[in-house]
């Protein structure tokens, strides 16, 4: 039996990235899934109430929680 999951995250990643999760889009999106700061705010990435600022949060490590040892966009 194929695994889906795994099919649907890698179409996703390739569509999303083209695989770079080093990736920034011009309108601030990050990552090889390509999350803004809502996104990265409601799963604990970002402190609560920062993604008010829009995308431009991602560029203070003030705003990142340090979860999963991320505390910057960089690292993320």
């Amino acid at each position: 039996m194929q695994n889906y999951a795994a099919t649907l995250k890698d179409a996703l990643l390739f569509r999303e990235s083209s695989g770079d999760y080093s990736k920034v889009n011009d309108i601030g999106y990050a990552g090889g899934f390509q999350f803004g700061a809502q996104a990265l705010e409601t799963i604990g990435y970002l402190k609560k109430g920062s993604s008010g600022a829009g995308n431009s949060a991602l560029d203070d490590p003030s705003n990142w929680t340090g979860k999963g040892g991320v505390s910057s966009k960089e690292e993320f």
